[in-house]
């Protein structure tokens, strides 16, 4: 019998994948299957340790990055619906279960997701979202203000990934989740949210959202569509724009200097200049360097 659910791994960390499998076979429904696609090439023994027919194991034959190993993922799964599943985060027993309620529910609805619960050092908390528990039948507007709300735990119809793929392809170097639910909310596919938390996201010093190439995933996402309502144009080149400043930061931080201008230059001539301080705040540089760089910013935007 063919799968209704498929929980699509991008795996590359060894230390966590064995959860996010276990979570996944936990589900209240029986007709799915679990995809691991291994960007690493070291976790075949914790896959196959589970010896279950319903979890598939594939090595990558070279290094995708994380955003083309989700499109590995997404396209090796044969279920009616899609999930992305981070290797090292958790699904609640009950979230398939939930979201094909909705679904159920709402015929129209192209994407279902859900609140989460963030967990670091053994601490949970739950995410604190904006929008009401219901369905969007216009999703861009709410996507480009806060578009973290449908990264990461949305469970899609199969058609929505296909004719995604076939109109604008993922690129390498994006934040995959994130570009997923832009490109659908982009051509007006239905959303619909489900206010439980039904996810665990992690936070740890190997996440993604702790990688130092983060800011460049956001920069390309940022520029992946252009809208053509003015208002959210507005709102997604000023997102660009921040994420050049940030990338800037980043950049600093990492003492590429020339890399930064160019950074802070592009977010000039979006119309973007970050207040100089702000760039130092987080940064662990000596007082002398630190400063000597702050002058140099500030002769770049004379």
């Amino acid at each position: 019998m063919e799968p209704l659910v498929s929980f699509c791994i991008r795996g590359w960390r060894a230390s966590t994948v064995a959860e996010a499998i276990e979570s996944a076979l936990a589900q209240t429904i029986k007709r799915i299957e679990v995809v691991v696609t291994d960007d690493m090439g070291n976790l075949e023994p914790v896959v196959r340790a589970f010896d279950d027919p319903r979890v598939s194991y594939h090595r990558n034959t070279e290094r995708l990055g994380p955003s083309w190993n989700a499109r590995e993922a997404l396209n090796l799964g044969r279920g009616q619906f899609l999930f992305l599943l981070n290797d090292d985060d958790r699904l609640l027993p009950t979230y398939a279960e939930r979201a094909l309620e909705r679904f159920s529910e709402v015929p129209r609805a192209g994407i279902v997701f859900t609140n989460v619960f963030i967990e670091r050092d053994g601490e949970r908390w739950l995410r604190e979202v904006p929008i009401s528990d219901g369905t969007y039948d216009d999703f861009l507007p709410e996507f480009v203000r806060a578009y973290w709300l449908a990264s990461g735990p949305a469970l899609l119809r199969r058609e929505v990934w296909e004719e995604g793929e076939r109109a604008h392809p993922i690129p390498g170097g994006t934040a995959a989740d994130s570009f997923i639910a832009f490109r659908a909310a982009f051509m007006d596919v239905v959303f619909s949210y489900v206010d439980e938390p039904l996810l665990v996201w992690t936070i740890h010093p190997e996440t993604i959202s702790a990688n130092p190439e983060l800011p460049d995933l956001h920069v390309s996402l940022w520029s992946s569509f252009e809208l053509a309502d003015p208002e959210l144009e507005r709102i997604r080149v000023g997102n660009l724009a921040e994420t050049f400043v940030r990338r800037a930061v980043a950049r600093l931080r990492e003492s590429r200097y020339a890399e930064a201008r160019e950074d802070l230059s592009a977010a000039r001539a979006l119309g973007r200049r970050a207040p100089v301080h702000s760039l130092f705040a987080n940064l662990r540089l000596p007082i002398g360097p630190a400063l000597a760089v702050k002058h140099r910013i500030e002769r770049w935007r004379s």
